[in-house]
């Protein structure tokens, strides 16, 4: 019988590490230092700063919030950053930094952290917040910079749930690697250099606003979405607020779960979620042009989470279906950026601010254009959405008591509006709720319209009976917790396996990924060793799940792990079976 609920030590101790990706566009080097030490995080909410002894820079600052946030580097798509601080407010006496600290805006609370790719340099400069220049590598002009930190996976810890009132305490703390020993100089000052290649939120920004200050004595540097950047946007006279630290930080390594791979179609999959639930069994009582059929527009729809999954849910489109009222379009492109997130609101407290709407982390899940395509004489499938927009990656949705209704936002730059009328519910019990803006994508506040959804689909795959089985994790691969490792998109009602193995690139004798053709299982392939094969059921909405439950052995932190989910499918191709992509486990201790 395999074992089914968590993974055997003896299993684990068998495994080595296994170098990986981060989640940046390239591979870490394996030379960069202990794999053991890859992370650091600050317990949130941490009352006491283990760095009371540091310098927290520009010194105004030192006591007091600073006057503004940002959240440029740290929660901003991938970015080359440099901020410059005056020799003169460190002081004339020699210091050993071993840290790096950040503060939370004393006007924000509650947002949730991320896992961040980062590196740290650094050194000097005669350039000060008034004569810095925008070439990087030009302003470390009075020696060679330090890399006090390798590139490694960073967890920024969610930030507390109060606003914070005491200036000394920095809840993030990142630990250096290799401690930077200040020297002043009359006229030399010191310059931190931040590459940030990518985060676990799509590599796209999230809402993390950390203090910082405008008007002061420091200046930054930054370079958005390019982290190899020689030039960048100036900043003068403002900046994060910074503590370096005197103490020595342990570091920590987050664990997580990554998609890799790609997996070969089966015969399971249905066109999704659909909202409202209504929806899967009537058409709607209207119908509406706003979203794919007006431009341009900001919209947003609430979702009350009644109409939402009570387990996770792997979301990888989002579509619309046409109203079944006899209607013609000829093919259209439109240009819109999309977001997927959690509020409070409800149906009946959605309000005209955008934002205020907005109390979850929001995640830019497409940006680009959608190709619609031609309709004629009106919808007549319930389950025909054929109005799909694919994400860039798929999303997780996670039921949430904190912000438990769903979000979905789309700025809609098309230039003319396209004669398109997608099927909607409305009237009063109706569970969602809309704003929206036409003609001004930018608007912070639009016309509200309670109890108006339109009927959405979540996780299409295209063609009913065509899917690829999808992997997915609730939750992270950390020590002495569980975890679970999800299906979905398979074939209802049949048996399926988790494989988990040491390596994706050997296994035995053969290399990885093995092309499955040969076997009769075309446009597949092997993307794990099989070291371990859970079998489990796949229940009648062709999901399935298998928790794993981590030792609480340290000897396991920085051990990467591989996973590939295979569905007992006959009909799929002559082997009989389908295949998930591989899903990468990075172990961690936090």
């Amino acid at each position: 019988m395999f074992l089914r609920t968590s993974l055997s030590i003896l299993i684990l101790a068998a495994l080595s590490p296994a170098q990986g990706k981060v989640f940046g566009e390239t591979a870490v080097d394996p030379s960069a230092g202990d794999p053991t030490v890859t992370t650091s995080d600050q317990t949130p909410g941490n009352p006491a700063n283990p760095n009371a002894a540091g310098v927290i820079l520009p010194a105004a600052w030192a006591t007091t919030f600073g006057n503004t946030n940002n959240n440029i580097p740290m929660s901003w798509s991938p970015t080359r950053y440099q901020q410059v601080f005056l020799g003169s407010e460190i002081g004339n006496a020699s210091k050993v930094f071993f840290s790096l600290g950040f503060r939370q805006d004393d006007a924000f609370a509650g947002y949730k952290g991320q896992i961040v790719d980062l590196e740290i340099k650094l050194g000097y400069t005669t350039y000060d917040h008034n004569s810095l220049t925008t070439n990087f590598n030009n302003n470390f002009n009075s020696g060679t910079p330090l890399t006090v930190l390798k590139r490694r996976s960073i967890l920024l810890p969610d930030m507390p749930s109060s606003k914070p009132t005491n200036p000394a305490t920095f809840f993030i703390q990142i630990g250096f690697d290799i401690p930077f020993a200040y020297s002043y100089q009359q006229g030399r000052n010191l310059l931190i250099e931040i590459i940030q290649r990518g985060n676990s939120n799509n590599n796209s920004l999230f809402t993390y606003p950390l203090d910082a200050a405008s008007g002061t004595t420091t200046s930054r540097l930054y370079a958005s979405g390019n982290p190899n950047a020689a030039t960048g946007t100036k900043g003068t006279g403002y900046g994060h607020i910074m503590e370096f630290g005197s103490t020595k930080i342990i570091n920590k390594t987050p664990g997580w779960f990554s998609e890799y791979g790609s997996g070969c179609q089966g015969t399971g999959g249905k066109p999704g979620w659909i909202v409202p639930r209504a929806a899967t069994s009537k058409w709607g009582n209207t119908a509406n042009a706003w979203t794919f059929g007006s431009g341009p527009q900001r919209w947003q729809q609430e979702i009350d989470a009644s109409e939402m999954p009570k387990t996770p849910l792997r979301i990888i489109s989002f579509s619309e279906r046409d109203d079944e009222a006899n209607r013609s379009a000829s093919a259209s492109t439109l240009t819109i950026k999309m977001s997927f997130g959690g509020t409070t609101k409800t149906s009946s407290t959605l309000t005209n601010n955008y934002a205020n709407n907005a109390t979850g982390t929001q995640t830019v899940v497409f940006n680009g254009n959608v190709n619609l395509p031609a309709v004629s004489g009106g919808n007549k499938n319930l389950q025909n959405f054929a109005y799909v927009v694919k994400l860039a990656a798929p999303y997780i949705y996670i039921p949430s008591s904190k912000d438990p209704n769903f979000l979905v936002e789309i700025v809609n730059t098309t230039a003319t509006r396209v004669a398109r009328y997608p099927d909607a519910f409305s009237g009063t019990g109706t569970p969602g709720s809309r704003v929206y803006a036409n003609g001004q994508p930018t608007a912070t506040t639009g016309t509200l319209n309670l109890y108006h959804m339109m009927a959405i689909c979540f996780g299409i795959t295209g063609t009913n009976g065509t899917a690829t089985p999808g992997i997915s994790a609730s939750g992270r691969p950390v020590i002495n917790k569980s975890f679970n490792v999800q299906l979905s998109a398979a074939k209802a009602s049949t048996g399926a396996g988790l494989i988990i193995g040491a390596s994706d690139q050997i296994w035995g004798a053969i290399k990885l990924p093995f092309d499955l053709t040969i076997l009769g299982a075309t446009g597949c392939n092997l993307l794990s060793s099989v070291d371990a094969l859970i079998p489990t059921a796949v229940d009648a909405q062709g999901n399935a799940q298998i928790p794993l439950a981590l030792p609480n052995q340290t000897v396991f932190v920085g051990t990467d792990l591989f996973s590939q989910w295979l569905v007992i499918d006959p009909q799929a191709n002559s082997f009989g079976l389908a295949f998930s992509a591989g899903g990468k486990m990075a172990i961690g201790d936090v």
